[in-house]
């Protein structure tokens, strides 16, 4: 299973065991193979752990059904043996109240770790499987009557448990794991035996030492082995690189930690990198053309096994349906099977469906659904994996997949096994059901790493929890074993630990190299983590077949390849032998490496980190060296986003019964039949931009096959130029399809394809971007990556973050993803505003019409708040919002009130406001009230709302009169003097009664003084007489129609001479008078003008 993480809490089972049991079991773990002691250790506890799960024994009664077993296992008695040497003593183990011993000999180092199932009244199962048994083994291929059924509904967790594995038998019943030589090849990169370094008199590393002599004399002789050795080769370490964190490493590396034959190095991921990165010819991946690939007709439309909807599938990882023994592609009553995930994209479904096709068909549109293998209203909160299968002798399939269930808010894998009936009728197969769905192994603890030790880490948010990717093979003994994808166990030698660190043997370099990544390593703590966490493995186990419906945990070994300290994750293991060798093939990312440079390095000139590793052995348990001196069989060769982008590498061996002749031409070169059959083979894989990556309507799809030679000596090479038809998993002489063949990136990309990838390094992001070519290069300048908008320095490509000014234009970038703001951002506690479009920061007066307000930034940026002096004027910004101010506006600190114009400046001196005048302070602003004095002959009068007053007003007690017009206030000049009555004039008492008599117009009188009566102004001319002031002071007004002046005697109007213009001033004195029907204003004694004139 590839390309997610899952993990869920193991069952713990402890079980007790007779003193007698226990006896029995003294000497029983017998290891096999490889001369590291520490293997020793590793597997006795592990067969501790082992045995600490198993029931061996039962006490009490036993069930009618069922005899109560002490010393046998199945049915089977148990034979054990103890050897020992006066050097070491037989290892002894108390777990939960259980004692089981183990012994080895010094010659047996770590190999196997055997084991017998055993069955128990407390076996655990799941409640369809704790019925009784009378332990006679089934017949190959045979049904059983208490077997159930998958379930087809509800919450399913499928698979109950089966026997944990126990007590082994002798083990050298197993041919495979005879002692003797191991694989002729030799391992290429091992690290390099430094232990006899001379460091006494050793020029070079003095004069090293005497850059720091402080530094100096904290490195222990082991770090200067470690220094001199790399000096002599090149090194041009320096004191500076020595932390005080390096210094601690090498004082505590273990010089004498050899290279194992299946330690893969961080050595072997350097080179394969390297392959990588040059695109070397004999393991890039062949091309295909994009435009080409098509997404698998049958996945159109699938019943999905969650929801029930017919829905287009997503199709990744893939098993053929195989014999265990040959590798062989089955043909089952006529027809290929394939095991395949599928799921609807952009969901997180991830269920096992089952595929079928005409045997030796080649055409990808005629592959079709069976269905779902374990039913359909599938929980969400798990899954079934992919893994391997097999035909029993009934013709149903045995299922070894990985039963996976959600739990701590990851996934919890186990690997399980289950039988899968079919039916055929008219072409179409058919699921008829699912029964003997049991977990088979979910992590011992010692050898293999369960949940409960991943759950228990203090770094598991970085971890990746494995247990699934089961493959069932047969060896030529008959026996069956599973390679599995695991992490090695906590309680064993090669536990997931920062002292992996210390183990001189995991780099695989020579000194030069290995203190330069000791360095790099311990200098990044993202690097350090990984290196911590880093204990992938391939696992593997013996399984007891003598029911092959209900297969059984017969033996662990140690893993076939462990990747402690260098990765944490190789994948979908695939074991065949082929030419007399054993070769297992790997899949593996970069992603997954301790050393992150090198994922960059790929990432950054393919697209891409993705590979294929195949291994070789003489024998089936070890130990396994790396193909090609590094392993890489296959390595990426397209962006990862493209269409034509692989992983899910599955390397299936050619049936020389699909060949009709002695010979075979692949690409104009002729193979004999019988040497194409023993060293070539057919690698199936799926395109994998799931989720649409590629483009809408672009589903993960199986891509084309190719053909990789494997040589006798080590080596393989991939078929350049060759491809099959999508979907090929049986190849014959028909399968080839020329077309798909790219032979060139150009003419491997689609026009939708694009890739582009940020890299860190040395604290700086640089981006990549294929170009129309296919070419992957360094960019800069201003980019678009997804929805964001990035810069990237012309002179030296790292992106740029924060505050940047760009062709004098200031920008702001945020400070994580690097994204050019738009619009309005609060930063350090200040508000910005960039524009909307071109991301350029604003500065001076914005208007933002959505929050309706004008506010300022200042030079900087930065929005302004209160009073603010802006090129000489005062404006004022609202302290919470910005926003700012117009109008009246109280300015409490300064006790008074300012007035600030439409465009926000502040107002000074006279102004009319909304047809009411306002004077305001000439210096500070200040909204003035009552009486002010604006020259020497005018002084007008502003109220408490600062609105000057205009006619006749009371004022503390007083009356004044001010100018209509101008607001002056009115000093009474004509009081004392004889004024001319200018219109017939009414006579008022002192309360404003109207008396008897009136004065003519054009009569003078004398002003004795003034009055303001009822809100009016009055001359005094007599003792209690008044007559109205618009009769003697008048209305100044305007001419707005041109007019003549007429006189009226007895009862004529007669126009008088000189026409009065437009514009001209005239004083009018009192009300309108009616004369000959229409009215007209007192200009003068006796003279008028129509009311019309003005």
């Amino acid at each position: 299973m590839s390309e997610k993480k899952y993990n869920t809490k193991l069952s713990s089972l402890g079980i007790l065991a007779s003193a007698f049991t226990a006896s029995l079991l003294l000497g029983a773990g017998t290891v096999h193979a490889d001369t590291n002691k520490d293997a020793n250790a590793n597997v006795n506890q592990a067969q501790a752990a082992v045995n600490s799960q198993a029931a061996t024994t039962t006490t009490g009664t036993a069930a009618k059904d069922q005899a109560a077993t002490t010393d046998t296992t199945n049915g089977q008695a148990v034979t054990t043996t103890t050897s020992t040497t006066k050097d070491q003593a037989a290892a002894t183990s108390t777990t939960k109240g259980q004692t089981t011993a183990t012994g080895t000999t010094e010659a047996q180092a770590a190999g196997t770790v055997a084991t017998t199932t055993g069955a128990a009244n407390d076996q655990i199962g799941t409640k369809d499987q704790t019925g009784t048994t009378d332990h006679k083994p089934d017949a190959p291929g045979s049904s059983t009557g208490n077997t159930p059924k998958a379930p087809d509904s509800g919450d399913q967790s499928t698979g109950g448990k089966t026997d944990v594995p126990t007590v082994p038998e002798n083990p050298d019943s197993d041919k495979s794991t005879n002692g003797g030589p191991v694989t002729s090849l030799p391992k290429k990169y091992q690290s390099e035996d430094i232990t006899g370094e001379n460091i006494t008199n050793n020029a070079k590393l003095n004069a090293f030492l005497a850059e720091d002599t402080a530094k100096a004399g904290k490195l222990n002789d082991t770090a200067k082995k470690i220094i001199a050795a790399a000096l002599r080769e090149g090194s041009s370490v320096n004191m500076d690189q020595l932390t005080d964190s390096a210094i601690d490493v090498l004082n505590k590396v273990d010089l004498s930690n050899k290279t194992m034959d299946n330690q893969y190095t961080l050595k072997d991921y350097d080179s394969i990198t390297n392959k990588v990165v040059t695109r070397d010819k004999d393991t890039q991946m062949p091309l295909t053309k994009g435009d080409k690939v098509v997404n698998m007709p049958a996945l159109e439309s699938v019943k999905d096994a969650e929801t029930g909807e017919n829905a287009t599938m997503d199709i990744w990882d893939s098993w053929p349906v195989q014999d265990p023994k040959t590798g062989y592609v089955q043909n089952w009553n006529g027809y290929q099977l394939v095991v395949a995930m599928m799921g609807i994209p952009h969901k997180s479904d991830s269920h096992l469906y089952l595929l079928y096709n005409k045997y030796g068909d080649n055409n990808f549109a005629n592959w079709k659904v069976a269905g779902s293998i374990f039913g359909y209203n599938m929980a969400v909160t798990g899954g079934q994996w992919s893994g391997s299968a097999m035909l029993n002798s009934d013709g149903s399939v045995q299922l070894y997949y990985a039963n996976v269930v959600s739990q701590l808010d990851t996934n919890h894998q186990r690997i399980a096994s289950a039988t899968v009936n079919l039916g055929l009728e008219n072409g179409v197969v058919s699921i008829k059901n699912v029964e003997n769905d049991q977990i088979l192994f979910e992590g011992d603890g010692v050898t293999y790493q369960n949940f409960d030790q991943w759950a228990s880490g203090a770094n598991r948010g970085g971890d990746n929890p494995q247990t699934r990717d089961g493959h069932i093979f047969q060896d030529d003994d008959g026996n069956y074993y599973v390679a599995f994808e695991t992490a090695t166990g906590n309680d064993g030698s090669n536990p997931e630990k920062y002292e992996n660190l210390y183990q001189w043997g995991r780099y695989g370099g020579d000194a030069n190299y290995n203190l330069s990544e000791i360095i790099k390593i311990v200098g990044d703590s993202d690097m350090t983590m990984r290196a911590q966490l880093a204990n992938s493995a391939i696992g593997f186990m013996k399984l007891d077949m003598s029911n092959p419906k209900k297969p059984k945990v017969e033996k662990l070994y140690n893993p076939l390849v462990q990747t402690v300290l260098a990765g944490d994750e190789v994948e979908r293991p695939d074991l065949m032998k082929l030419n007399g060798k054993y070769y297992l093939f790997v899949d593996a990312r970069l992603t997954r490496a301790t050393d992150t440079d090198l994922v960059k390095a790929a990432d950054t000139a393919v697209g891409d980190n993705v590979a294929m590793l195949g291994f070789v052995s003489d024998s089936l348990t070890g130990n396994f060296v790396p193909l090609n001196g590094d392993g890489l069989v296959l390595g990426a060769s397209t962006p990862s986003t493209w269409r034509t982008a692989t992983y899910s590498y599955y390397a299936v061996k050619i049936n020389p019964d699909n060949i009709k002749g002695n010979s075979v031409t692949v690409n104009g070169k002729t193979y004999t039949k019988d040497y194409f059959v023993n060293h070539f083979l057919l690698v199936n894989p799926y395109m994998s931009n799931r989720g649409e990556v590629a483009g809408k309507g672009k589903n993960a799809t199986l891509g084309p096959s190719y053909l990789v030679e494997v040589k006798d000596d080590g080596t393989t090479q991939v078929v350049t130029n060759y491809l099959t038809q999508q979907g090929v998993w049986d190849w014959n002489e028909g399968s080839a399809a020329p077309e798909l063949v790219a032979t060139s990136l150009k003419e491997a990309r689609m026009d939708t394809d694009t890739f582009i990838d940020r890299v860190n390094k040395k604290g700086n992001w640089y981006l990549y971007r294929d170009n129309a070519e296919g070419k992957i290069s360094q960019q800069s300048g201003w980019q678009k990556v997804g929805n964001d908008t990035q810069y990237y320095s012309t002179s030296t490509g790292a992106q740029v973050f924060g505050a940047q000014t760009i062709n004098n234009k200031k920008y702001y970038f945020d400070a994580n993803s690097g994204a050019l703001y738009y619009g309005q951002h609060k930063i350090n506690d200040q508000w910005y505003n960039f524009d909307k479009t071109t991301g350029e920061m604003l500065t001076g007066f914005v208007n933002i019409p959505s929050q309706d307000k004008t506010v300022y930034y200042a030079a900087d940026g930065h929005m302004l708040y209160g009073q603010q002096k802006i090129n000489g004027k005062w404006y004022n910004f609202a302290p919470l919002s910005g926003k700012m101010l117009t109008g009246f506006v109280y300015i409490a600190s300064q006790k008074k009130t300012v007035y600030y114009a439409a465009d926000g400046h502040m107002l000074y001196g006279r102004h009319k406001i909304n047809g009411k005048w306002y004077q305001f302070d000439s210096k500070s602003g200040k909204m003035l009230t009552g009486f002010v004095k604006l020259s020497k002959k005018v002084t007008v009068y502003y109220n408490a709302k600062g609105q000057m007053l205009v006619g006749v007003h009371k004022i503390k007690g007083k009356w004044y009169l001010f100018d209509k017009k101008s607001g002056a206030k009115v000093t009474y000049a004509k009081v004392g003097k004889y004024v001319q009555v200018k219109h017939n004039a009414s006579v008022y008492t002192a309360k404003g009664k109207k008396s008897k008599g009136v004065y003519k117009s054009g009569k003078k009188v004398y002003a004795q003084g003034y009055a303001i009566i009822k809100n009016k102004l009055y001359y005094k001319i007599a003792k209690n007489k008044y007559v109205a002031a618009g009769n003697i002071d008048g209305v100044k007004r305007t001419v707005k129609k041109a007019g003549y002046v007429y006189a009226y005697k007895n009862k004529k109007l007669k126009k008088q001479k000189g026409l009065v213009k437009k514009g001209a001033k005239k004083y009018t004195y009192g009300g309108a008078v009616l004369l000959k029907g229409k009215k007209y204003y007192v200009v003068a004694p006796s003279k008028y003008m129509s009311t019309k004139n003005f």
